[in-house]
């Protein structure tokens, strides 16, 4: 456990992409938003009206900018620090492990930010202008409990996605992550097979619930593979 921590303290060090850029993402998405809606406001938009409203909540920047980051901070956490931390005698399992732990503790830091910017969201009245950035329907509509699940689930399972393609190119090289994509357009678009025919079905039963558990399971699936992969990578080879 002890090399294991050592692997998150490890992980820590690149303190910009950790502590820094999430607050950046986060507080540019707002800004963001708050300037898109002030400058419709002076172009005679009513800003005020449900129909807007009912609008603007269905963005989802704020989900699609951070996701993008936390893929990438994924495969830098698989792949930046591999071959020194088993060089200095760090096990595969140590690794995986405390890289597994830093992803929940990244987790942890991510919520907090959001939530804080929710909060004064919220206070604010949707920064004074009907700005709504993360009291959106993407993050459950303001409401804490699906906020959190989705806003958790989302972070570990994107930092999951991302260690995985991560550790395939370790592990096969370019192959790797060009077989995982096509794996996932080839599920993807079985799925939009399966969905569209049913369409009305699924939206009327989907929730932010559902979304949350199959991001979940989605990141249990992309770490089990990342592990495996990294157990059998050489480290001369990286």
């Amino acid at each position: 456990m002890t090399r294991a921590m050592a692997v998150v303290r490890m992980h820590f060090n690149r303190r910009f992409s950790t502590f820094i850029m999430p607050l950046i993402l986060g507080v540019g998405v707002v800004a963001l938003m708050v300037v898109i809606v002030a400058m419709l406001g002076v172009a005679g938009v009513p800003t005020s009206s449900p129909g807007f409203v009912e609008g603007i909540r269905s963005n989802g920047g704020i989900a699609y900018t951070l996701a993008g980051f936390l893929i990438s901070l994924g495969v830098q956490a698989a792949t930046a620090c591999f071959a020194f931390a088993t060089s200095l005698g760090t096990t595969r399992r140590d690794y995986v492990l405390g890289t597994f732990v830093y992803f929940l503790l990244q987790t942890i830091y991510v919520a907090a930010i959001l939530s804080l910017l929710l909060v004064v969201e919220k206070a604010t009245n949707h920064w004074f202008i009907n700005a709504y950035a993360l009291d959106v329907r993407a993050l459950g509509s303001g409401n804490w409990g699906p906020f959190l699940l989705i806003v958790c689930a989302g972070t570990l399972s994107m930092q999951a996605v991302g260690a995985m393609f991560g550790a395939s190119w370790l592990r096969f090289g370019s192959r790797g992550p060009l077989l995982i994509a096509a794996g996932l357009v080839v599920l993807l678009a079985g799925a939009i097979l399966i969905v569209i025919p049913r369409w009305a079905e699924f939206a009327s039963a989907f929730t932010v619930g559902w979304a949350a558990v199959l991001l979940f399971a989605l990141g249990l699936i992309a770490l089990v593979a990342a592990g495996g992969f990294l157990r059998r990578t050489s480290v001369r080879g990286t």
